[in-house]
C-alpha cells in the first residue's frame, strides 16, 4: 500500500469514528432533553401546577381528568 493509500485509508477511519461518535452525542443529547422534560412535568405536578390542555381541561392523576368549564 503506498503512503497516500494508507494516508486516505486512516483519515477515512477517523472519519467513520467520529461521525459514529457525533451520532452518540445525538442520542444522549436527545435523552437527557427527554428527561429534563419529563422532570419539569413531575415538578409541575407535585406543585400542584398542573398542566392544562384548551377547552378548559386539567390535566390531573393519569385517568383522571375534571372539566373546568362547561
Amino acid at each position: 500500500m503506498s503512503s497516500l493509500q494508507h494516508h486516505i485509508a486512516s483519515f477515512t477511519d477517523l472519519s467513520r469514528r467520529l461521525i459514529a461518535e457525533l451520532s452518540e452525542l445525538d442520542r444522549l443529547r436527545d435523552q437527557v432533553r427527554e428527561a429534563q422534560l419529563a422532570a419539569q412535568r413531575s415538578r409541575r405536578y407535585v406543585e400542584g401546577k398542573r398542566p392544562r390542555v384548551p377547552g378548559g381541561v386539567e390535566l390531573g392523576t393519569p385517568g383522571l381528568v375534571r372539566t373546568l368549564r362547561v
